[in-house]
């Protein structure tokens, strides 16, 4: 890690610590208020609690231990202790369109293209990481979950992940929060949830206010502490999943919503963040944010929810750096947005395998090797130049392959050699674990164990 991220975990962990006893006795709100976004989950929660006490309590308890957890992990790899597992898991999604005029029925080609939006932000492969800065690339975080529309439905028959119902609401934001989640039920004009075990449900309607107002864009429950529901716990799994407003889904969605203005098709991203425990950057302390913390190190503390794209705040004088506005759990608009942080990562991931663990199946396991020091290729972890040695002056060509975990090879370069070293330059390789073999004149010579490449 870089000395920034160094300085980042150090304000934030002084925050933690100092405001660690006052936020667990207050209990965790994950959602607040925004300018032209609001995502609803605070209220929700809010309603969570009234319906079933110390909901609140298994939702922060879940939370700390995922950060917790988070934090071992990381410290272990930045220590050596192992290289990370790089297991890529795939989710079921299903999406229920409920639509009462045909505007609100959204065609199919808007929610595969949402799709493909959720799917390049969780693994960083969107074009728009390019405009992540300088002072936050060293901590942006690949999450290696892919998300598919199921192909099965709960009863084995095909499906294209994707259902259409009619329904008479006007909206599903009337009456206060303890009616939003009216359209996870068929018996209030919403739609019953595929079993929530096995898929993320993701519900598509209106969420405008009975005035017409747009101000709600989506919400979403993060993970409770299963052990704390018991026999009620079987109830509210009919819950879980996320809602989204049906003009805030799909880049190409007909409502054409002022992207300087909205998240629009990131709103998504933002909510399913949400499903897998994470909070907002500000810490959900409304305009307290500096001193409020959302407990990942990797996230600078500020002030409140941002909107827009405002890259020059820094609303918190008592932390070195700016606000991360391009982080997805802001409210920074569609164009800006454009990263989560490797601690965020940590804690999706941690609640994925251990409090959604019937969610994810692999998709690829890689092979956990340890770092093991090579005497004749070194330095080691090296940056971008290796350098190799033998016990002969004779002159020959030397081929470096490097392999990642998958097997895979990622670098084939030659190099001539005159005397007992040779020196492989300009390596851009992603830093990560790889297999590294020696080649003379295409013969394995010596075949190392594991290097590590470390970013510069």
């Amino acid at each position: 890690m870089t000395g920034k991220r160094q300085r980042v975990s150090l304000s934030l962990a002084l925050v933690m610590k100092r405001f660690l006893g006052v936020v667990s006795l207050a209990l965790i709100s994950f959602i607040g208020f925004g300018q032209d976004f609001h995502c609803g989950a605070v209220e929700q929660l809010d309603h969570m609690e009234h319906l079933y006490p110390g909901y609140k309590q298994s939702v922060n308890d879940a939370y700390f231990k995922a950060v917790k957890e988070a934090k071992r992990r990381n410290q272990a790899h930045q220590k050596n202790q192992g290289a990370p597992i790089d297991t890529t898991y795939t989710v079921q999604v299903v999406f229920h369109v409920l639509y009462r005029t045909p505007d609100q029925n959204l065609a199919d080609s808007h929610i595969i293209q949402q799709m493909e939006i959720i799917n390049a932000c969780f693994n960083r492969e969107n074009a728009d990481t390019i405009n992540t800065r300088e002072i936050f690339k060293p901590v942006a975080g690949n999450a290696r979950i892919r998300f598919e529309l199921a192909s099965e439905d709960p009863q084995g028959n095909p499906t294209t992940g994707i259902t259409h119902t009619a329904t008479n609401a006007v909206t599903f934001n009337m009456g206060g929060t303890s009616l939003r989640d009216r359209v996870k039920s068929s018996d209030t004009e919403g739609v019953d949830a595929w079993d929530t075990d096995k898929y993320l449900n993701v519900w598509v309607c209106n969420l405008r206010s009975t005035t017409n107002r747009l101000s709600l864009f989506g919400y979403a429950y993060p993970p409770p502490d299963a052990d704390f529901w018991g026999a009620q716990y079987f109830k509210a799994k009919e819950l879980q999943g996320v809602v989204l407003h049906y003009e805030a889904v799909g880049p190409n969605n007909p409502a054409n919503l002022s992207r300087e203005s909205y998240t629009n098709e990131k709103t998504a991203v933002h909510e399913f963040g949400h499903y897998f425990g994470l909070r907002h950057t500000w810490g959900d302390g409304g305009f307290n944010g500096c001193i409020i913390d959302d407990f990942i190190d990797d996230t600078p503390i500020s002030l409140r929810a941002n909107a827009g794209c405002p890259l020059d705040r820094n609303s918190c004088s008592n932390d070195t750096f700016p606000d991360q506005i391009e982080n997805y759990m802001d409210y920074s608009n569609a164009d800006c947005s454009n990263m989560f942080t490797q601690d965020q990562v940590s804690v999706m991931r941690y609640n994925l395998l251990n409090l959604r663990k019937d969610l994810g199946e692999k998709e690829i396991e890689y092979e956990e090797l340890p770092p093991t020091i090579i005497q004749n290729l070194y330095p080691n972890p090296f940056n971008a130049e290796l350098k190799y040695q033998d016990d002969t002056l004779i002159e020959k060509w030397v081929t470096l392959e490097l392999y990642n975990t998958l097997g895979q090879k990622v670098v084939e370069t030659k190099r001539w050699k005159e005397g007992y070293n040779v020196t492989f330059d300009h390596l851009d390789v992603a830093q990560g674990y790889y297999r590294a073999m020696i080649k003379y004149e295409d013969e394995v010579y010596f075949e190392t164990s594991v290097i590590r490449i470390q970013s510069n």
